[in-house]
């Protein structure tokens, strides 16, 4: 267990609160990504990193390796970050992730059929009729005319089209009045806060805009964010990256003696239904187990805990065994989903684990069988507060089950007994920020071995 100042290490080096200035107000978000994932921001290199620059570089252009033509970045020494490929190239994997709980990431899928952080077309509907009720604006005849507008769309088209939305919506709203562009800002920042993915805000900014026809997303993302698409490979190549045996990460000394912990799809959801067993038994069960995937540990996250428990039922099935170096993991942001704890424990699984991120509410969890629970507050332009009592309360219950715990951020909005408090990092990721009781960065001890 890693407590204290000493987990703070060089964690600042990597500058979260360095300025981004070519992304606009309403995608900020995407700044997250920058400081949880291989991106970083240039001059805030951690030492030990190196760059490659080609010709076609510029400040707009920092990307991941596999396009050849973006900057590069690698640790000294080690492999390339990602398999140069047709299907492996932007978000393809990471072999050094900023993401404080793992040592890299890998997709081998892209995009989800959705949940709390990315909107359905009946969520958008309702923010749109809340923000006209809010706003004393709304009628029966505009409510006809959100639906003509909405529900044609896909939700990311939604996104993009939302100042146009919000202009016919307010339009239609105040028949025979002036329209003010505040009005329409403010709807359409409505409209986008209901984003709060960061895998999909990615997407919306580099994969294809239904505004912009000509556009080419950017090669390794799906078309859009629901359009789940597979890639092939990916697993089987992060397998056969080197072990971290008596290697340690002064930027991230709380996994020091862990095997290589890779984070399974950050960017989408392998349990979407666009993905089939045959798929999962291929890319993810034979790449994990082979001989090369079993020197590291996979945590492999999903929002649909069911659909995982069902295929564990099929492996046993047919007489495979989960890996143990798998582990199943669940999201938890709040009461209405700590459902999904129950059905985690069905999984045939030997090690288990829950991502409390983000925490939108105080909880009650049911941490029998369950050797670790991540907690972490909401952070980018539209985070909810995060109350540190939550998370003392989590610590606490994680004390009496044996559950390790591991704070990852207290996010954007921090309050102390409902006062907020002001940070330096805007993700409240710098541990010299922090109580000192919640600088805990826990890992199960199986990890280590």
């Amino acid at each position: 267990m890693l407590h204290g100042d000493r987990a703070c290490g060089h964690f600042q080096s990597f500058a979260p609160n360095a300025r981004i200035p070519w992304l606009c107000p309403v995608e900020l978000a995407t700044a997250q990504y920058c400081s949880q994932t291989r991106w970083a921001v240039r001059g805030a290199l951690p030492e030990g990193m190196r760059r490659k620059y080609s010709s076609h570089s510029s400040k707009k252009s920092v990307s991941c390796p596999g396009d050849g033509t973006k900057d590069t970045w690698a640790p000294d020494g080690a492999p390339p970050l990602s398999v140069r490929s047709r299907n492996q190239t932007t978000i393809a994997m990471s072999y050094y992730s900023f993401i404080q709980w793992c040592h890299c990431t890998v997709n081998p899928c892209m995009g989800c059929d959705g949940c709390e952080l990315f909107p359905c077309i009946t969520r958008l509907i309702r923010t749109i009729n809340e923000w006209l009720v809010s706003h004393e604006v709304s009628n029966p005849y505009v409510r006809k005319v959100i639906e003509l507008e909405v529900e044609s769309r896909t939700p990311s088209a939604t996104y993009h089209s939302r100042v146009a939305i919000a202009k016919c919506v307010l339009a239609a709203a105040l028949p025979g009045m002036p329209v003010s562009p505040r009005q329409v800002r403010d709807l359409a920042c409505a409209i986008a806060a209901e984003f709060r993915c960061y895998a999909a805000i990615l997407h919306l900014r580099y994969a294809k805009n239904s505004t912009k026809p000509h556009k080419v997303g950017k090669k390794g993302f799906a078309p859009t964010f629901e359009e789940v698409t597979l890639f092939r490979g990916r697993a089987a190549a992060a397998a056969n990256w080197s072990d971290l045996k008596n290697v340690n990460d002064p930027e991230k000394p709380w996994l020091d003696g862990a095997r290589r912990l890779i984070f399974l799809s950050d960017m989408g959801d392998l349990l979407s239904r666009a993905v089939t067993i045959e798929y999962i038994l291929e890319e993810v069960i034979g790449s994990v187990s082979s001989s090369e995937g079993q020197r590291h540990f996979w945590l492999w996250l999903t929002k649909r805990p069911a659909r995982m428990a069902q295929f564990s039922r099929w492996l046993h099935a047919q007489g495979i065994a989960w890996p143990d170096n798998l582990v199943a993991m669940t999201s938890v942001t709040s009461g209405d989903t700590v459902g999904r704890v129950a059905a985690l424990k069905k999984v045939k699984c030997r090690y288990r684990g829950l991502s409390i991120e983000p925490l939108w509410s105080a909880v009650k969890l049911p941490l029998d069988q369950i050797d670790w629970a991540i907690v972490g507050g909401e952070s980018g332009p539209w985070a909810k507060p995060f109350e540190l009592d939550w998370a003392r309360d989590i610590r606490t219950q994680c004390a009496a089950s044996g559950t390790a715990f591991f704070l990852k951020q207290i996010g954007t909005k921090p309050t102390a007994g409902g006062i907020p408090i002001r940070l330096q990092d805007r993700h409240g990721g710098d541990w010299a920020e922090w109580p000192a009781d919640l600088r805990v960065r826990d890992l199960p001890q199986a990890f280590r071995r």
